[in-house]
């Protein structure tokens, strides 16, 4: 996790690329074959929630971007013993990130109750037994972008990022670490 401070000119997404491209040019000064990608940490969205925010209003378009996990340490070991079905898919395809679409150019939008997208929206939970979808969305791991009919974007990436106002006082560097632990504690305790 990293803790950063915002500014106007320099917002998330920024700092995001800019750490990604820091890790993957020392990934490929030290010859390393693989990249990684960063993404907000937010609060999540469990499964339910979702499903209620996209029948808000007519959705037009939902994509769907799965990541292979990046995973603490218990996690890994979890996944070590058993990657199960998607991961073990991922893995044989060489995969690293899939996108799912489904588009309408209907007024009305997407159906979605319609079996074949709610299957979708169950499969964001898939990634493994132990990752639900709200750590899924909540590490990035899984990020559903809709667009509606009104043209209005939003993506959970976007949804609920964990942020730490600070008095200019206090000392950001203990702030940032004692709000990363807190977070950590807290995945800890839900996952017992």
């Amino acid at each position: 996790m990293i803790a950063y401070q915002r500014t106007q000119r320099f917002g998330y997404k920024e700092v995001l690329l800019a750490f990604e491209g820091i890790i993957n040019n020392a990934c490929e000064n030290a010859d390393l074959t693989y990249k990684f990608s960063l993404s907000q940490y937010t609060e999540g969205i469990d499964l339910d929630e979702l499903k209620n925010e996209l029948k808000a209003e007519p959705v037009q378009k939902i994509n769907i971007k799965y990541q292979i996990p990046n995973p603490d340490a218990d996690l890994l070991d979890a996944i070590r013993e058993n990657q199960e079905k998607t991961i073990a898919e991922f893995e044989a395809a060489n995969l690293t990130i899939k996108h799912v679409t489904y588009q309408s150019n209907s007024i009305e939008g997407l159906n979605i109750e319609s079996d074949i997208i709610l299957k979708e929206l169950k499969n964001i939970s898939g990634l493994h037994s132990k990752i639900d979808s709200k750590k899924a969305i909540q590490n990035g791991y899984v990020v559903v972008e809709t667009t509606y009919v009104n043209g209005l974007t939003k993506s959970s990436a976007d949804m609920r990022p964990v942020i730490k106002h600070i008095d200019e006082k206090m000392n950001f560097r203990e702030e940032a670490a004692r709000t990363i632990l807190a977070r950590r504690a807290e995945q800890i305790r839900l996952e017992q």
